[in-house]
């Protein structure tokens, strides 16, 4: 999937269009060895249909117009924070109205942003095994998320553990392997990223139950 950044413009929207696409894919393949099913690269797309297909690109045009939303915050909090990254000054030195537009905003993302996630974090095995819409996948995977939310919130914290020490790690090789460590931090990272991506299945099913199969 990271090969769609190289298309010129569109590439990183093509990116969080098709992730739930993506996401499906490996979440379909986990289910076919936990049931004793043969993985083959033909078989892992059994569990699409033209309709799941069109519901997990609207999931993944969802996940587009949040991220123009924060994006739109973050452009609001650039203006105020460009002299203080400029100067080195603290955020103290800012007006006391600067200071309250940043904390109103950092404020209403993490508002905004602690929903967002609840409710996509199971949409998509929702829309792939139980045929739901993507209003309707949303609404259950809130509320899924909501039910297990002390599990979820150490499942992303774990998950942050990670990725900050991959960021330590990739430092570490590049700077002193140089080109070989590069290559073995991009190896690394596939691995962690497709280890990522199988970790949403048994999350599922741990809150759903055993899916059924393809729609």
């Amino acid at each position: 999937i990271g090969l769609l950044d190289l298309v010129p413009s569109i590439g990183r929207f093509l990116i969080v269009l098709l992730t739930p696409v993506f996401t499906f894919l490996f979440i379909y393949t986990c289910y076919r060895i936990d049931t004793d099913q043969t993985v083959w690269f033909k078989e892992i797309f059994n569990g699409f249909n033209g309709r799941t297909f069109f519901r997990l690109l609207m999931l993944g045009a969802c996940y587009i117009l949040f991220y123009l939303v924060v994006l739109a915050f973050v452009v609001a909090m650039d203006v105020n924070l460009a002299s203080v990254f400029r100067t080195g000054e603290g955020i103290e030195k800012l007006s006391d109205s600067q200071q309250n537009l940043i904390y109103w905003s950092l404020g209403f993302f993490m508002i905004v942003y602690v929903p967002f996630v609840m409710a996509t974090w199971f949409a998509t095995p929702l829309i792939g095994f139980k045929d739901m819409s993507v209003g309707k996948a949303l609404f259950y995977s809130f509320f899924g998320a909501a039910r297990a939310f002390r599990s979820l919130l150490s499942y992303l914290f774990c998950w942050f553990m990670i990725g900050l020490f991959l960021v330590v790690m990739t430092g570490f090789f590049v700077t002193l392997f140089t080109t070989a460590g590069a290559i073995v931090v991009w190896i690394g990272s596939v691995i962690v990223s497709v280890w990522f991506y199988c970790s949403f299945y048994p999350a599922y099913k741990r809150v759903f139950g055993q899916p059924d199969g393809q729609p």
